[in-house]
């Protein structure tokens, strides 16, 4: 048995990660059949308007590529195979240690992380206070307790031998899950056997891992047109939360995001449903409870998530020039918190003279508080409501003073997780609120604020700008 696998380690695993897995290897599997079927039938109608020589060249090399395309399907499929055993192999080994485990606490005995069982305190002292209670010879009690010990020693050896074995089957069980999954990719076509020789051998460079806004500029200022329309088209995931990149760079990117975000959303929405309904039957039979817990805090999650993008979608609406001002989507991250991360710029930071920044406080979340919650979406109310009432004021103040020509922007920064909750009376109060009264939220929002209000670089002389920060 590995000696780096204790009971601790093994409790910790997560087998509803095996289907969250297997969903993503079914999504890819389908994604990828479906673009071979539709390539296959415009192939095929080409017999007829694609002719000779040339055509059959054609034909020959898509067929090529069909074969080495259809043969990742099948690895993928395999994959999901591989994972959905993968999880109720786990979780069947992760039950049996858990059982054992409890065995041999109910009979009074320690389990260390390497599975050895020991005479707890309180199980010498239940054998103490029994022995007692029937002699009061200290002979006598000596020797009832020592056998007893005796007993229970061997009692130990027997559990001990139980759990051990319980945790070299979580070993195998691990071992075969990697294996099975490994095995599934076996012998893939690489991607230079494809032979696409239209494809850059050098590569579009990539963004400078963890670049403050002035490196990441430098990048992408560093790039021909071709290569930011490679990235903006083929990967905008990379660049629309890159702060130092252009505004309306930005905006596309994370706009060309949204629909594959809810469609990820949805899919990883009907997995945790999958999963809490598989929980639940499987918890029938060995009553444990605590993957449905587990699975039913990752669908609550993903739900508030899908609530989140969609007031994003509303709050930006089908482009900047389709509100007055113009809105720019920021950011966008579904993915690293506990809710939905965006930011909404109402005016173009890159080239206002003013700008402020609202960020959000207890209670708040991009459903509820970007465009102040409710159904159907009002696009002016809520925090948007709020910049574009800041931004006509501001206006009325300058034109006063003279300054008419100033531009001012108003962003909503969401790039954290606000504490959620609240209190009906000093004794109900929601656990989330306790970060309230610390400073963990707020450091952790800290440094992407102060990336986010570094990040226009398009006043070339750095000027300072005002900044209203709200809570």
């Amino acid at each position: 048995m590995s000696q780096h696998l204790t009971v601790p380690l093994v409790e910790s695993w997560k087998p509803i990660e095996f289907a969250a897995q297997a969903t993503e290897f079914t999504r890819q599997a389908s994604e990828l059949r479906a673009a071979i079927d539709a390539q296959y039938i415009a192939v095929d109608a080409s017999h007829e308007t694609f002719r000779r020589a040339t055509g059959d060249a054609m034909r020959t090399r898509y067929n090529e590529v069909h074969q080495k395309a259809v043969h990742i399907v099948d690895a993928l499929e395999r994959g999901r195979d591989a994972a959905t055993s993968a999880q109720w192999t786990i979780s069947s080994a992760q039950g049996v240690l858990a059982s054992k485990k409890a065995d041999a606490i109910a009979k009074g005995f320690d389990v260390r992380d390497d599975g050895t069982c020991v005479i707890s305190e309180s199980a010498k002292q239940r054998l103490y206070s029994a022995v007692t209670s029937e002699s009061t010879d200290s002979a006598v009690v000596a020797d009832k307790y020592n056998v007893g010990i005796a007993a229970l020693e061997v009692s130990a050896k027997n559990h001990t031998k139980w759990v051990k074995d319980a945790l070299t089957g979580a070993v195998n069980a691990d071992a075969a899950a990697k294996q099975a999954i490994e095995a599934a990719f076996d012998n893939l076509p690489t991607p230079d056997s494809f032979g696409n020789e239209s494809t850059s051998k050098t590569g579009t460079p990539q963004p400078p891992k963890g670049g403050t806004a002035q490196e990441n500029r430098a990048w992408w200022d560093s790039l021909t047109s071709e290569q930011k329309r490679e990235i903006a088209t083929n990967s905008p995931g990379s660049i629309g939360n890159l702060d130092g990149l252009p505004a309306e760079v930005r905006d596309a990117a994370n706009r060309a995001m949204l629909e594959p975000e809810r469609a990820r959303l949805e899919a990883d929405r009907a997995k945790y449903e999958a999963a809490v309904a598989a929980a639940t039957t499987q918890a029938a039979t060995t009553g444990d409870m605590s993957e449905i817990g587990n699975a039913r805090t990752e669908l609550d999650r993903t739900n508030q998530k899908l609530k989140d993008l969609a007031a994003v979608s509303a709050a930006v609406g089908d482009g900047p020039s389709s509100s007055n001002p113009p809105r720019y989507l920021m950011a966008l991250d579904m993915q690293s918190g506990r809710q939905g991360r965006a930011a909404v710029s109402v005016g173009n930071p890159d080239t206002a003279d003013h700008i402020s920044v609202t960020t959000p406080g207890l209670g708040s979340n991009l459903d509820s508080t970007l465009l102040g919650g409710g159904e159907p979406k009002n696009p002016h109310g809520g925090m948007m409501g709020e910049a574009e009432k800041m931004i006509e004021t501001s206006q009325t103040q300058l034109e006063a003073a003279g300054r008419e020509g100033e531009e001012i922007a108003s962003v909503a920064w969401f790039g954290y997780d606000p504490p959620q909750g609240g209190m009906g009376s000093l004794s109900d109060v929601e656990p989330d609120m306790i970060n309230v009264t610390n400073e963990g939220r707020a450091q952790e929002a800290a440094q992407p604020l102060s990336s986010t209000m570094s990040c226009s670089t398009d006043h070339p002389d750095w000027a300072p700008m005002f900044l209203a920060y709200q809570a």
